[in-house]
């Protein structure tokens, strides 16, 4: 899910935030945190915050940060309890 396709710092539609914030990272944090709940996704460097080069789809690049997030912490507390 991309969301509104914009140019630069663009109003977003609070029904599109809604909706691709659902899908990109509410869906993941819900999957991870159920039982025996695993997660396979393909990020992009548009979830990049150090090697964002454009402006372009800032919606989709925020949920893609958020879902990035989501899953550098699971992996943090995964490590931590196999410790």
């Amino acid at each position: 899910m991309y969301g509104q396709r914009t140019s630069g710092v663009a109003a977003v539609d609070d029904a599109d935030f809604a909706a691709v914030m659902r899908t990109k990272a509410l869906g993941p944090m819900r999957l991870l945190a159920a039982p025996g709940g695993r997660l396979a996704v393909v990020s992009s460097a548009m979830g990049s915050i150090g090697r964002a080069a454009a402006s372009g789809g800032w919606l989709y690049r925020a949920s893609k940060a958020a879902e990035n997030m989501a899953l550098h912490i699971a992996g943090l507390l995964a490590v931590i309890a196999r410790a």
